[in-house]
This record gives C-alpha cells, sequence and structure tokens, in this order.
C-alpha cells in the first residue's frame, strides 16, 4: 500500500473518529482506482486527472457496481484529495 494512502487512513480514524470498517473500505477504494490509473498508464493517485477519474467511475458503473460502491469510492476519492489539499 502505498504511504500516502496508510497516512491518509490513519487520520481517519484519528482526527475524524470513522470506523475501522470505513478506514478499510477507503483504503480498498484507494488502492482500487490506483490500480486502475497505473494500468491504464495514468501514473497513480497523485497525477490523476478529472478525465482519469470520470473515466474510472464510468468504468465501474459499466462493471454493474451498485450506487452505493460507486458513491463510497467518489467520496474515498473526494476525501483524500480534500486531505491532500491540506
Amino acid at each position: 500500500m502505498r504511504p500516502e494512502i496508510q497516512e491518509f487512513a490513519s487520520q481517519l480514524v484519528l482526527a475524524r473518529g470513522l470506523s475501522e470498517n470505513t478506514r478499510a473500505a477507503y483504503e480498498r477504494d484507494l488502492e482500487t482506482v490506483g490500480a486502475y490509473l497505473s494500468g491504464r498508464g495514468s501514473g497513480g493517485l497523485l497525477e490523476a486527472t478529472r478525465p482519469d477519474i470520470v473515466g474510472f467511475l464510468a468504468e465501474e458503473c459499466g462493471k454493474g457496481r451498485s450506487d452505493a460502491t460507486i458513491s463510497r469510492r467518489l467520496m474515498a476519492l473526494r476525501t483524500f484529495y480534500a486531505w491532500l489539499a491540506e
């Protein structure tokens, strides 16, 4: 796992009081997005562009992922990028 994701996940529990289940789900989601980006040659989470993220979400929809899963993955990304911006 990337160090940024580990640090982010730790902060979710410590600073925001999120549950361990939420932390683990966000970690998995970010790793999934990172693997998608790497597989596409788009770099990683730190280099991702808006079109990269839109492409990932579109592919998830095409795979028949539930709305809840897609929403959680999007929330994980939003929270991760907000944390990086801080």
